[in-house]
């Protein structure tokens, strides 16, 4: 039986995240992988107020489908590759709670197990029932949003801050693409590809607030949400190709 297993490092840097470099993994041309997409179904807002008791995170009542544009846009990057068998697998409410497929459950904590490999169980399972080579994990994950900041929020949505009553928004992409290979004898591999919001580059958004920035329109909120599906977009080929499971891209073929 196949194992999975995923173990994540992370280094910090001045304008992004990356992920420790390996080499691309090696699978065969009529591989199964497995999707799996475990962040929220509503996209969010991280306010910032003057002071710290005006922070605060807001659910948005809309939906920008980013579940299914998740699986649609990894289903089409791999539909070009190869014979790729691509799977759609469905998340546990523990690990949509979680927000990732490598989760602890703590109300079924061993004392004595400081690992705790309840997600990872759950994964075995999957991969089990539907023999694959590979999964690849859309998970949302926990950042500063301005560099330096000590300001961290997590998943996606907008992030909006007010100094006086002057006020600014931009997108939030808090979400990282994560492949990991399974391996009969247990090995693990795993890439996570650049991310986090586009602070380096300052875009702020040219954002209206009429009834206020904790009440913005849904018409505003196509602004963030067009930046942040664009950034989905990019993220994912950058993810794909950097396993290997796509063509490499060519230098500036990203969005800038």
């Amino acid at each position: 039986m196949k194992n999975f297993f995923g173990l994540l490092v992370l280094i910090s840097l001045s304008a992004c995240a990356t992920a420790v470099p390996q080499e691309p993994i090696n699978i065969a041309d009529n591989a199964k992988i497995g999707v799996i997409v475990t962040i929220a179904e509503k996209p969010q807002q991280f306010h910032v107020g003057t002071t710290i008791f005006q922070n605060a995170y807001i659910e948005l009542d809309t939906d920008w489908g980013i579940e299914e544009t998740a699986h649609q846009v990894i289903a089409e990057n791999l539909s070009s590759q190869k014979n790729y068998q691509v799977i759609r697998l469905e998340p546990s409410e523990k690990m949509r709670e979680a927000g990732s497929v490598n989760y602890i459950d703590t109300d079924k904590r061993d004392k004595n197990d400081k690992k705790n490999t309840a997600g990872l169980q759950e994964m075995n399972n999957f991969v089990a029932e539907h023999d694959l080579d590979v999964v690849i994990a859309l998970e949302p994950f926990t950042a500063e949003v301005e560099y330096d900041s000590g300001l961290y929020a997590r998943g996606y949505g907008v992030y909006t801050r007010c100094f006086f009553k002057i006020c600014r928004a931009r997108a939030l992409n808090q979400i990282a693409v994560r492949v990991y290979k399974v391996n009969p004898d247990g090995t693990d591999w795993s890439r996570a590809s650049n991310w986090g919001t586009e602070r380096e580059k300052g875009t702020w958004l040219a954002m209206d607030f009429p009834d206020g920035v904790k009440n913005i329109p849904i018409a505003e909120l196509e602004k963030p949400k067009k930046v942040f599906l664009n950034y989905l977009q990019q993220n994912t080929k950058s993810a794909l190709s950097n396993a290997g499971l796509t063509d490499p891209l060519l230098v500036g073929s990203e969005a800038n």
